[in-house]
This record gives C-alpha cells, structure tokens and sequence, in this order.
C-alpha cells in the first residue's frame, strides 16, 4: 500500500451526458493523484504513480474525458496546496475521434484535508 494524497479542482458541475454548459471549452472537472510514498516490489526500486484524470466540453460541446499515468510530469508545490503538471494523453468521449491532448495545469487547493 502507498500513501496517496487527492488533489482535486472542479469549475462546474455537469452531468455526464448534458449537452454541455454555457461556457464550452472552458468547463471541466479535473483529479491529481499524486503518491508520496511509494513502495517498492521484491528486488526492484520504488517507482512513484502520478496519474491525471479528466473531463472537459469541448468548443462544439462535446464531452471528452482523458486520463494519464505516462508521459505526465508533477510536482507538488507550497506544502502539498498546489499541483503542477503537464501531460500527454488520448482523448476520447462519445460521438468523437480518440485525439491526443497536450495538457498543462496548476491545481491549487484552498484547504488540505488529511484522511
């Protein structure tokens, strides 16, 4: 088991399949995990699991979800209240293409709660 601490920002509160909000392209949900202990397995070096998860509308209203766990750079920042990260995944959603995304962000957290 490792230790994880959740980092999550949301803008808007959509329903899965709404036909988008009034502001598409800029509406997403978005979650950091961001591993501060990782373990290693028998006889090999500890490897840290980051992994970026999202949902955006797009510019027509479509909505696009993606997750990342390679090709993501993170960092934690200011204590653990802010996530930085960059990223390269695939986006896919209903009705799309698969695309590959660029993705690039700051999380920032009000509050930090320990559980």
């Amino acid at each position: 088991m490792s230790v994880q601490r959740w980092f999550e920002a949301t803008t808007s509160n959509f329903a899965e399949f709404d036909a988008g909000g009034g502001d598409p392209g800029r509406e997403f949900t978005l979650a950091a995990t961001v591993d501060l202990e990782p373990r290693p397995s028998p006889g090999t070096a500890p490897q840290t699991r980051h992994a970026v998860v999202g949902t955006f509308v797009d510019s027509s209203g479509a909505h696009v979800q993606f997750h990342s766990t390679d090709d993501l750079d993170l960092e934690v920042r200011d204590e653990g209240r802010q996530v930085v990260f960059a990223l390269t995944a695939t986006g896919s959603g209903v009705d799309i293409d698969p695309a590959p995304l660029t993705v690039r962000g700051v999380i920032t957290c009000a509050a930090v709660t320990e559980s």
